[in-house]
């Protein structure tokens, strides 16, 4: 058994991509909304930006590179992010000395005739 599958989440994580059969799954976005995160080492809880996806269960906490990243593809205003379609992959990124991969959204629209997403939801 993976570890990873030992908690499980709500919202994707670079190992459900990495140990799935879709590694770099073209998603379409179903809503942007803000939510509020739990306190991490510390902090206070604080409001994030996530997408869901027409074609996954699990949503997508958005960090600032990866809402960038959709902004320069789909535009700077989150309500036209319905219905558009982005492509993950996982990146090794360093991250406090520690290399690990890490969710990033791609810098091209997937094409509608040869990624277009299934209907049927991604097992992650």
């Amino acid at each position: 058994m993976l570890v990873s599958s030992m908690f499980p989440s709500t919202y994707l994580k670079a190992t459900d991509l990495v140990d799935s059969d879709h590694p770099e799954p073209v998603l379409q976005i179903s809503d942007c909304t803000m939510e509020e995160m739990p306190a991490f080492e510390g902090k206070e809880p604080e409001m994030r930006p996530v997408i869901g996806f027409t074609n996954s269960d699990k949503r997508m906490v958005l960090n600032q590179t990866n809402a960038s990243m959709i902004a320069f593809l789909h535009g700077e205003e989150t309500d036209g992010w319905q219905g558009k379609m982005i492509q993950l992959h996982t990146p090794p990124v360093a991250f406090k000395g520690v290399v690990n991969p890490a969710i990033r959204v791609r810098d091209t629209v997937p094409s509608v005739l040869t990624d277009t997403p299934s209907n049927d939801p991604l097992p992650f």
